[in-house]
């Protein structure tokens, strides 16, 4: 038997009551089992997405659909809800683990950063920007992060002002401007980090930078980027 503390990510009806979820657990990764019962009264509010819960599921169907049993530990939905802009990001963060992230890889350090990523949109002004990090986050995980941390051409670490959609790294203001019709401007906060409070172009630029860079992931692995993540620029 195995315990853990996980993420509900997604959920999908099975009969009149019960559901197949998936969530993504602390020590496990993402797993999927059937709930029994999982839209009865009692348990409808537990089954929300976004919801910190403890399971526990036979070892040996780990890799099986199999039986899972959940109680809830947390619940921000009550505060994410009345915002959609809000709603959509926790949707968007749900939505891409459940396409992109494979069974059964352990990462505790994202697992702490989504759930903490969730927290934050409870409290924090800055929603977009506790996202945005942690997309940037998932790229990384997936192999097509980015690397902003030298000119790719010369190795300088000044000066950097452009991104190659090919490459995902960085060029020097100097050697991507005749190529500038080509290349991504680096939002300004990625490189200052006294910035504390980005403007509304920034994000929006570093949103579609990595959905750019979401969408080349999809497509090479035969996906589609969920609607809720298509959703969000439209949310600013």
């Amino acid at each position: 038997m195995i315990t853990d503390e996980a993420i509900l990510i997604h959920k999908l009806k099975y009969g009149e009551t019960s559901a197949i979820l998936t969530v993504y657990s602390k020590q496990y990764g993402i797993i999927k089992g059937l709930f029994k019962g999982a839209y009865v009264n009692k348990n409808k509010a537990v089954v929300q997405l976004g919801n910190i819960l403890s399971i526990s599921k036979k070892y040996h169907s780990i890799d099986k659909l199999g039986l899972i049993n959940i109680e809830l530990k947390e619940s921000y939905l009550s505060s994410i809800m009345p915002d959609n802009k809000k709603l959509y990001l926790l949707l968007s963060i749900c939505d891409i683990m459940y396409k992109f992230l494979p069974a059964f890889e352990d990462d505790i350090n994202f697992y702490n950063l989504t759930k903490n990523t969730i927290i934050s949109f409870c409290s924090s002004e800055h929603n977009e920007k506790y996202y945005i990090n942690w997309e940037m986050r998932l790229l990384d995980k997936i192999g097509y992060g980015l690397d902003i941390t030298k000119c790719t051409v010369t190795g300088e670490k000044d000066d950097l002002f452009y991104i190659s959609p090919k490459t995902a790294k960085a060029v020097t203001k100097d050697i991507g401007d005749k190529y500038k019709n080509k290349l991504f401007i680096i939002p300004n906060y990625w490189l200052n980090t006294d910035i504390n409070n980005p403007t509304k172009e920034e994000l929006l630029n570093a949103l579609n930078i990595l959905e750019f860079f979401l969408k080349k992931f999809s497509e090479d692995h035969n996906l589609k980027l969920p609607r809720s993540r298509l959703m969000l620029t439209n949310m600013l």
